[in-house]
């Protein structure tokens, strides 16, 4: 890890010629890169700190500010979105806790997680999820929603998150909000895909076995997955967010009318698909014209009578403010 802190080191000198940008920076950036756990990061995505800093739509200088000065809640939810910066979130499985803070944050004990994963599988709630869906018009079927609990919850390559297993509960328990089916259609496109590739290549994505594999064989199985998990998630961000944009024009009776482009750029609860969403062959945060679809967020939109009723907002709301509305409201 702390070769590749170095190398990120020595490649922000390049990035500018080898000419010095300024004593403050450049001390900044080898205290920064001194942090094992930033190293670490850095070590396993292989990028370099001034790419991250794009992805996040800022300078490297501001990042590298930010990380010298936030402390504490601050400074973990910076390096929790450069962790997703590096390398898209792999939500849910037996890879252990993801983002401890937001377990810890609903009062849960990192210790009992285990515990909760396996009375989850236990649990026999397929058909009231199936319920749930059929309900809202989501195509799925019996086997498509074990393939997606077995998936999220008990699969090599992912971890265990807190918001997949709220929204998981919410569509178990018949108090599904917007956002627990954009979770589903978003999952349901990756295993769909992911099932695609393994017909076609026999590549195990769930990781059967995984734990006795030799450590070879399990950098392997990783890095085989990774490129997997990539295109499938790409896949599944665009469909998630055309389900969005579907949900905004339904609920607002096709008065505010956006594309998946704008859903995903306005987006004010997450940045995992300005940062992995591909249009147009780059990520979406790189696009020429996201500067654009990102200051719709803030365009002031007029709602009906009924809008406003049923998403408790004034008659007229920034963009942004009415797509998470909608993504709260109920089906």
């Amino acid at each position: 890890a702390r070769f590749w802190a170095r190398v990120g080191l020595g490649l922000s000198f390049l990035e500018v010629g080898g000419v010095v940008r300024s004593a403050r920076h450049l001390a900044r950036l080898q205290t920064v890169l001194e942090s094992p756990e930033l190293s670490r990061v850095l070590a396993q995505s292989q990028r370099r700190m001034g790419e991250i800093a794009n992805d996040l739509g800022m300078s490297e200088a501001e990042l590298v500010r930010r990380l010298h000065t936030l402390r504490g809640r601050g400074r973990e939810q910076l390096l929790g979105r450069i962790r997703e910066a590096a390398e898209p979130a792999r939500s849910g499985g037996r890879k252990g806790p993801g983002n401890p803070l937001a377990w810890k944050a609903a009062g849960y004990r990192l210790s009992d997680l285990e515990a909760v994963r396996q009375r989850l599988l236990a649990r026999g709630d397929i058909t009231a999820v199936l319920d749930t869906l059929r309900a809202h018009g989501v195509p799925a079927d019996r086997a498509m929603v074990e393939a997606v609990k077995r998936y999220n919850f008990d699969s090599a390559g992912l971890g265990f998150y807190y918001d997949n297993y709220a929204a998981w509960n919410r569509l178990a328990r018949g108090q599904a909000q917007i956002r627990d089916i954009q979770y589903f259609v978003h999952e349901m496109t990756e295993v769909g895909e992911l099932q695609r590739m393994q017909r076609e290549t026999g590549f195990d994505f769930m990781g059967k076995g995984f734990e006795k594999m030799t450590a070879k064989r399990k950098d392997m199985w990783n890095a085989d997955f990774g490129r997997a998990y990539g295109r499938a998630h790409n896949l599944a961000l665009q469909a998630e967010y055309d389900f969005v944009a579907r949900e905004v024009a339904r609920l607002t009776g096709n008065r505010v009318r956006i594309g998946r482009t704008v859903a995903a750029a306005i987006d004010s609860t997450r940045d995992e698909a300005r940062l992995h969403m591909r249009v147009d062959g780059v990520k979406l945060v790189n696009h020429s014209q996201f500067p654009r679809w990102q200051a719709r967020g803030r365009e002031m939109v007029e709602l009906g009578r009924g809008a406003r009723e049923r998403l408790g907002l004034p008659h007229e709301s920034p963009l942004y403010v009415v797509v998470d509305a909608v993504r709260r409201s109920r089906p």
